[in-house]
Protein backbone atom coordinates (compact mmCIF):
# COMPACT_ATOMS: atom_id res chain seq x y z
CA UNK A 1 0.00 0.00 0.00
CA UNK A 2 1.05 3.56 -0.92
CA UNK A 3 1.51 5.85 1.92
CA UNK A 4 -0.84 8.13 0.31
CA UNK A 5 -2.90 5.45 0.33
CA UNK A 6 -2.30 4.33 3.91
CA UNK A 7 -3.08 8.35 4.61
CA UNK A 8 -6.06 8.23 3.38
CA UNK A 9 -7.55 5.57 5.19
CA UNK A 10 -6.02 6.88 8.33
CA UNK A 11 -8.32 9.96 8.02
CA UNK A 12 -10.98 7.96 7.25
CA UNK A 13 -10.77 6.11 10.37
CA UNK A 14 -10.12 8.54 12.99
CA UNK A 15 -13.11 10.76 10.90
CA UNK A 16 -15.25 7.31 11.72
CA UNK A 17 -14.19 6.76 14.71
CA UNK A 18 -14.82 10.83 15.69
CA UNK A 19 -18.42 9.83 14.59
CA UNK A 20 -18.92 6.57 15.85
CA UNK A 21 -18.28 8.96 19.40
CA UNK A 22 -20.32 11.60 18.67
CA UNK A 23 -23.26 9.08 18.22
CA UNK A 24 -22.38 7.14 21.65
CA UNK A 25 -22.22 10.65 23.53
CA UNK A 26 -25.50 11.46 22.09
CA UNK A 27 -27.24 8.66 23.20
CA UNK A 28 -25.04 8.85 26.64
CA UNK A 29 -27.82 11.13 29.21
CA UNK A 30 -25.13 13.28 30.95
CA UNK A 31 -26.93 16.68 30.34
CA UNK A 32 -28.91 18.71 32.73
CA UNK A 33 -32.22 18.52 31.10
CA UNK A 34 -33.62 22.22 31.84
CA UNK A 35 -32.29 25.65 30.77
CA UNK A 36 -29.89 26.25 33.12
CA UNK A 37 -30.15 30.04 33.30
CA UNK A 38 -33.53 29.33 34.31
CA UNK A 39 -32.46 26.78 36.95
CA UNK A 40 -30.33 29.43 37.96
CA UNK A 41 -33.00 31.97 38.66
CA UNK A 42 -35.17 29.09 40.63
CA UNK A 43 -32.68 27.32 42.47
CA UNK A 44 -32.71 29.38 45.90
CA UNK A 45 -31.78 26.36 48.21
CA UNK A 46 -30.31 22.75 47.34
CA UNK A 47 -29.65 19.82 49.11
CA UNK A 48 -26.18 18.16 48.88
CA UNK A 49 -25.41 14.61 49.82
CA UNK A 50 -22.06 12.61 49.46
CA UNK A 51 -21.00 9.71 50.44
CA UNK A 52 -17.28 8.44 50.13
CA UNK A 53 -16.50 4.68 50.53
CA UNK A 54 -13.95 3.48 52.72
CA UNK A 55 -10.64 3.63 51.36
CA UNK A 56 -8.73 0.22 51.06
CA UNK A 57 -5.87 -2.00 49.37
CA UNK A 58 -6.63 -5.25 49.32
CA UNK A 59 -3.83 -8.14 49.04
CA UNK A 60 -1.69 -7.51 45.47
CA UNK A 61 -1.64 -10.71 44.86
CA UNK A 62 -4.57 -13.22 44.57
CA UNK A 63 -3.08 -16.52 43.36
CA UNK A 64 -5.22 -19.26 42.21
CA UNK A 65 -4.87 -22.66 43.87
CA UNK A 66 -1.15 -24.63 42.46
CA UNK A 67 -1.13 -27.14 41.94
CA UNK A 68 2.30 -29.19 41.08
CA UNK A 69 2.66 -32.34 38.89
CA UNK A 70 5.29 -34.84 40.32
CA UNK A 71 7.43 -36.23 37.47
CA UNK A 72 7.48 -39.18 37.75
CA UNK A 73 10.86 -40.56 37.26
CA UNK A 74 11.47 -44.63 36.45
CA UNK A 75 13.13 -46.11 39.44
CA UNK A 76 13.02 -42.48 41.33
CA UNK A 77 11.87 -42.96 45.18
CA UNK A 78 8.00 -41.94 45.47
CA UNK A 79 8.72 -40.46 48.57
CA UNK A 80 10.87 -38.32 48.08
CA UNK A 81 9.07 -37.11 45.05
CA UNK A 82 6.25 -36.48 47.47
CA UNK A 83 8.42 -34.60 49.89
CA UNK A 84 10.03 -32.45 47.44
CA UNK A 85 6.43 -31.77 46.14
CA UNK A 86 5.35 -30.42 49.73
CA UNK A 87 8.29 -28.44 50.10
CA UNK A 88 7.05 -26.47 46.53
CA UNK A 89 3.95 -25.87 48.27
CA UNK A 90 4.90 -25.11 51.27
CA UNK A 91 7.25 -22.00 49.77
CA UNK A 92 4.73 -20.79 47.64
CA UNK A 93 2.17 -20.76 50.80
CA UNK A 94 4.73 -19.17 52.30
CA UNK A 95 5.21 -16.15 49.63
CA UNK A 96 1.35 -16.00 49.42
CA UNK A 97 1.94 -14.95 53.56
CA UNK A 98 4.33 -12.73 52.74
CA UNK A 99 2.52 -10.88 50.50
CA UNK A 100 -0.72 -10.74 52.62
CA UNK A 101 1.03 -9.45 55.58
CA UNK A 102 2.75 -6.78 53.93
CA UNK A 103 -0.44 -5.68 52.27
CA UNK A 104 -2.28 -5.75 55.76
CA UNK A 105 0.87 -3.67 56.88
CA UNK A 106 0.31 -0.96 53.70
CA UNK A 107 -3.77 -0.88 54.39
CA UNK A 108 -2.46 0.11 58.58
CA UNK A 109 -0.21 2.78 56.94
CA UNK A 110 -2.47 3.92 54.90
CA UNK A 111 -5.75 4.14 57.51
CA UNK A 112 -2.92 5.71 60.23
CA UNK A 113 -2.22 8.45 57.55
CA UNK A 114 -6.15 9.16 56.46
CA UNK A 115 -7.01 9.55 59.83
CA UNK A 116 -5.37 12.71 59.62
CA UNK A 117 -7.99 13.70 57.55
CA UNK A 118 -11.74 14.13 56.50
CA UNK A 119 -12.11 13.69 52.52
CA UNK A 120 -15.75 13.99 52.82
CA UNK A 121 -15.40 17.36 54.69
CA UNK A 122 -12.47 18.71 52.42
CA UNK A 123 -14.29 17.21 49.28
CA UNK A 124 -17.60 18.87 50.21
CA UNK A 125 -15.57 22.41 51.12
CA UNK A 126 -13.99 22.61 47.26
CA UNK A 127 -17.89 21.52 46.03
CA UNK A 128 -19.39 23.95 48.17
CA UNK A 129 -16.58 27.19 47.21
CA UNK A 130 -17.13 26.14 43.62
CA UNK A 131 -20.94 25.99 43.67
CA UNK A 132 -21.37 29.04 45.13
CA UNK A 133 -19.05 30.92 42.76
CA UNK A 134 -21.50 29.80 39.95
CA UNK A 135 -25.27 30.10 42.68
CA UNK A 136 -25.04 33.59 44.22
CA UNK A 137 -28.18 33.42 45.75
CA UNK A 138 -28.37 29.85 46.70
CA UNK A 139 -28.45 28.19 50.33
CA UNK A 140 -26.77 24.89 50.51
CA UNK A 141 -27.18 22.28 53.04
CA UNK A 142 -24.68 19.79 52.89
CA UNK A 143 -24.53 16.26 54.44
CA UNK A 144 -22.76 13.05 54.36
CA UNK A 145 -24.35 10.30 53.95
CA UNK A 146 -23.39 7.26 56.07
CA UNK A 147 -24.60 4.33 53.54
CA UNK A 148 -24.19 4.49 49.67
CA UNK A 149 -27.82 3.35 49.28
CA UNK A 150 -29.23 6.51 51.03
CA UNK A 151 -28.23 8.22 47.99
CA UNK A 152 -30.77 6.62 45.94
CA UNK A 153 -33.68 8.24 44.78
CA UNK A 154 -36.72 6.40 46.75
CA UNK A 155 -35.12 7.30 50.07
CA UNK A 156 -34.36 10.86 48.27
CA UNK A 157 -38.35 11.41 47.79
CA UNK A 158 -39.04 11.15 51.44
CA UNK A 159 -36.84 12.65 53.30
CA UNK A 160 -35.44 15.89 51.39
CA UNK A 161 -37.84 19.21 51.39
CA UNK A 162 -36.02 21.02 48.96
CA UNK A 163 -36.81 20.51 45.34
CA UNK A 164 -33.30 20.34 44.10
CA UNK A 165 -30.81 17.24 45.07
CA UNK A 166 -27.13 16.80 44.62
CA UNK A 167 -25.46 13.43 45.40
CA UNK A 168 -21.87 12.88 45.33
CA UNK A 169 -20.99 9.33 45.83
CA UNK A 170 -16.85 9.30 45.45
CA UNK A 171 -14.93 6.12 45.40
CA UNK A 172 -10.47 6.37 46.30
CA UNK A 173 -8.19 3.06 44.92
CA UNK A 174 -4.94 2.55 43.47
CA UNK A 175 -4.52 1.41 40.02
CA UNK A 176 -3.45 -2.53 39.89
CA UNK A 177 -0.14 -1.81 39.56
CA UNK A 178 0.05 0.93 42.75
CA UNK A 179 1.40 3.30 40.34
CA UNK A 180 -1.59 5.93 39.92
CA UNK A 181 -3.96 7.01 42.89
CA UNK A 182 -7.66 7.10 41.54
CA UNK A 183 -10.71 9.31 42.29
CA UNK A 184 -13.86 8.66 41.18
CA UNK A 185 -17.68 10.67 41.49
CA UNK A 186 -20.98 10.24 40.75
CA UNK A 187 -22.74 13.71 40.36
CA UNK A 188 -26.32 13.21 40.28
CA UNK A 189 -29.22 16.16 40.19
CA UNK A 190 -32.75 14.88 41.16
CA UNK A 191 -35.73 16.93 41.26
CA UNK A 192 -38.18 16.46 44.28
CA UNK A 193 -40.82 14.85 42.03
CA UNK A 194 -38.93 12.93 39.83
CA UNK A 195 -37.85 9.37 39.76
CA UNK A 196 -34.67 9.63 37.36
CA UNK A 197 -32.14 12.24 37.60
CA UNK A 198 -32.14 15.48 35.65
CA UNK A 199 -28.62 15.33 35.46
CA UNK A 200 -25.85 12.05 35.96
CA UNK A 201 -21.73 11.81 35.27
CA UNK A 202 -19.30 9.63 36.05
CA UNK A 203 -15.93 11.88 36.32
CA UNK A 204 -12.35 10.24 37.48
CA UNK A 205 -9.07 11.73 37.63
CA UNK A 206 -6.24 9.70 37.65
CA UNK A 207 -3.13 10.49 39.80
CA UNK A 208 0.52 11.52 37.70
CA UNK A 209 2.16 8.11 38.35
CA UNK A 210 5.35 6.44 40.12
CA UNK A 211 6.87 5.24 37.54
CA UNK A 212 8.56 2.12 39.03
CA UNK A 213 7.87 -1.44 38.81
CA UNK A 214 9.32 -2.23 42.54
CA UNK A 215 6.23 -2.98 44.61
CA UNK A 216 7.95 -2.15 48.22
CA UNK A 217 9.10 1.20 46.44
CA UNK A 218 5.88 2.26 45.66
CA UNK A 219 4.09 1.73 48.93
CA UNK A 220 7.16 3.83 50.72
CA UNK A 221 6.50 6.52 48.23
CA UNK A 222 3.26 6.38 48.90
CA UNK A 223 3.24 6.50 53.03
CA UNK A 224 6.42 8.11 53.98
CA UNK A 225 6.78 11.54 55.01
CA UNK A 226 3.18 10.82 56.83
CA UNK A 227 1.78 9.78 53.60
CA UNK A 228 1.93 13.92 51.85
CA UNK A 229 2.17 12.27 48.55
CA UNK A 230 -0.74 9.94 49.05
CA UNK A 231 -2.73 13.35 50.55
CA UNK A 232 -1.47 15.72 48.09
CA UNK A 233 -2.81 13.45 45.04
CA UNK A 234 -6.63 12.76 46.95
CA UNK A 235 -7.09 16.69 47.40
CA UNK A 236 -6.12 16.89 43.25
CA UNK A 237 -8.38 14.78 42.54
CA UNK A 238 -11.25 16.06 44.62
CA UNK A 239 -10.46 19.42 42.96
CA UNK A 240 -9.55 18.55 39.32
CA UNK A 241 -13.08 16.07 39.92
CA UNK A 242 -15.35 19.09 40.92
CA UNK A 243 -13.60 21.65 38.45
CA UNK A 244 -14.84 19.06 35.55
CA UNK A 245 -18.40 18.52 37.18
CA UNK A 246 -18.78 22.58 37.17
CA UNK A 247 -17.79 22.46 33.82
CA UNK A 248 -19.93 19.96 32.57
CA UNK A 249 -23.09 21.12 34.95
CA UNK A 250 -22.82 24.34 33.99
CA UNK A 251 -21.17 25.24 30.36
CA UNK A 252 -22.48 23.40 27.31
CA UNK A 253 -19.60 24.54 25.10
CA UNK A 254 -17.09 22.61 27.28
CA UNK A 255 -19.09 19.25 26.86
CA UNK A 256 -18.19 19.62 22.84
CA UNK A 257 -15.11 20.63 22.45
CA UNK A 258 -12.76 20.56 19.01
CA UNK A 259 -14.87 18.59 16.65
CA UNK A 260 -11.29 16.69 15.20
CA UNK A 261 -9.85 16.32 18.87
CA UNK A 262 -10.18 12.45 19.19
CA UNK A 263 -7.53 10.22 21.00
CA UNK A 264 -6.67 7.05 22.46
CA UNK A 265 -6.43 6.41 25.90
CA UNK A 266 -4.58 3.49 27.60
CA UNK A 267 -5.67 2.69 30.58
CA UNK A 268 -4.58 -0.15 33.05
CA UNK A 269 -7.71 -2.25 33.67
CA UNK A 270 -8.63 -2.98 37.57
CA UNK A 271 -9.69 -6.40 37.32
CA UNK A 272 -6.98 -7.90 34.67
CA UNK A 273 -4.21 -5.48 35.85
CA UNK A 274 -3.74 -5.23 31.71
CA UNK A 275 -3.96 -2.27 29.61
CA UNK A 276 -6.78 -1.57 27.72
CA UNK A 277 -7.62 1.31 25.18
CA UNK A 278 -10.36 3.80 24.70
CA UNK A 279 -11.36 6.41 22.64
CA UNK A 280 -11.20 9.64 24.55
CA UNK A 281 -12.81 13.09 23.33
CA UNK A 282 -10.77 15.91 24.07
CA UNK A 283 -12.30 18.69 25.84
CA UNK A 284 -8.94 20.30 27.70
CA UNK A 285 -5.39 20.11 28.09
CA UNK A 286 -2.40 21.13 29.73
CA UNK A 287 1.38 20.19 29.01
CA UNK A 288 1.04 17.71 31.52
CA UNK A 289 -2.23 16.45 31.79
CA UNK A 290 -5.66 16.18 29.23
CA UNK A 291 -9.21 16.43 30.33
CA UNK A 292 -12.09 14.32 28.07
CA UNK A 293 -14.96 12.06 27.72
CA UNK A 294 -13.71 8.37 27.46
CA UNK A 295 -16.27 6.08 26.20
CA UNK A 296 -15.23 2.34 27.77
CA UNK A 297 -17.48 -0.58 28.44
CA UNK A 298 -20.27 0.93 27.05
CA UNK A 299 -20.37 4.06 29.27
CA UNK A 300 -19.23 7.50 28.83
CA UNK A 301 -16.89 9.00 31.90
CA UNK A 302 -15.45 12.57 32.47
CA UNK A 303 -11.56 11.58 33.43
CA UNK A 304 -8.50 13.84 33.87
CA UNK A 305 -5.08 11.57 33.43
CA UNK A 306 -1.48 12.23 32.89
CA UNK A 307 -0.85 12.76 28.87
CA UNK A 308 1.64 9.60 29.59
CA UNK A 309 -1.20 7.68 29.50
CA UNK A 310 -2.21 8.50 26.02
CA UNK A 311 -1.60 6.09 23.62
CA UNK A 312 0.83 6.25 20.84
Amino acid sequence: MSSLSFSKSLIVFFLLLATNIRAEEAAYLHSVVMDIEGFKDKADAMHIMTHTSKFSIFPLSHHNATFIQTPQVQGGDAVSSLIGALIAVSLINSHQSKESDAAAKFNADLSSILQTMDISEEFNAVLQQKLAEHFAHTQFEVENALSRNTLNQAGLLVRIKQNYILTFENRLYFDSKLQSLCFETSPRLWLKDKVKPAYLSEVKYVSNPIMSEDKGLLKTNWTQNNGERLKQSIRDGLQASVEMFINDFLDPAWKTGPETAVREMAMINTNTGKIDKHPLLVLSETPDRIAGRMFAYDAAQLISAPKSQIAH
